[in-house]
C-alpha cells in the first residue's frame, strides 16, 4: 500500500509540475486568466466526476447531507480552486511558473501553523525545522532568480544600442543619432 501511494504522490507532482510549465504558452495565447481558470475548473469536476462515478458506486455518496457539508463544498471549489488557479495563471503570466511552484511548499508550511495554533495540533521539532528550512529555501531561489534578472538586464543593455533623438531648436528636423550612451562621446 505504501509503494501505490508514494507512486501517486510522484505521479501528483510530475503532473502538477507539468501543468505549471504548460501554463506558460497557455497564458501567452489564452490571456484571460479568470475564464482560464473557469475552463480548468470545470474540466477538474467532469473528470472528479467520471473518476467518482466508476470508483465510488454508492448513489448516496453524491448526496449533501448538511449545510457544513454544502459550505465545505462551496470554499473548496472557490477558494481552493477557482481563486488558486486564477491566481497561479496570472504570477505565471507575469513571472513564469517557477514563481509559483516555489511557493507552493510554503503552503504546507503555512497549513501546519495553522494547524497547530487552531486545531490544538502539536508542532514537533521536525516540523519547525522543516518549515525553517522551506522558507530559507524559497527565498534562496527568489534572490538567486532576482540576480538572474538583473544580470539579463544589464546584458541587454549593453548589447542594445539606445536611440537618442535630438530636436534641433531652428529646424523642425529630427535627428536620429545610434549610439551607445554608456560610452563616452571623446575617448
Amino acid at each position: 500500500m505504501w509503494l501505490i501511494g508514494c507512486l501517486c504522490v510522484f505521479a501528483s507532482t510530475v503532473c502538477y509540475s507539468l501543468w505549471l510549465t504548460f501554463q506558460v504558452p497557455v497564458s501567452a495565447y489564452y490571456p484571460d486568466h479568470l475564464s482560464l481558470s473557469a475552463w480548468m475548473c470545470l474540466f477538474g469536476t467532469i473528470q472528479c466526476a467520471v473518476v467518482t462515478f466508476f470508483f465510488d458506486k454508492d448513489p448516496n455518496a453524491w448526496i449533501i447531507h448538511s449545510y457544513s457539508e454544502l459550505a465545505t463544498c462551496l470554499y473548496a471549489g472557490v477558494v481552493s480552486s477557482a481563486l488558486a488557479f486564477t491566481v497561479q495563471a496570472w504570477v505565471i503570466s507575469k513571472r513564469g511558473p517557477l514563481f509559483s511552484a516555489m511557493f507552493n511548499p510554503l503552503c504546507t508550511v503555512i497549513v501546519t501553523i495553522l494547524a497547530s495554533l487552531i486545531l490544538k495540533e502539536e508542532m514537533f521539532t521536525g516540523s519547525l525545522i522543516g518549515g525553517i528550512c522551506v522558507i530559507m529555501g524559497l527565498y534562496i531561489v527568489l534572490w538567486g532568480k532576482a540576480e538572474d534578472v538583473m544580470i539579463n538586464q544589464e546584458q541587454r543593455d549593453i548589447t542594445n544600442n539606445s536611440e537618442v533623438k535630438i530636436q534641433i531648436e531652428d529646424s523642425p528636423n529630427t535627428v536620429n543619432c545610434n549610439g551607445d550612451l554608456k560610452n563616452s562621446l571623446l575617448s
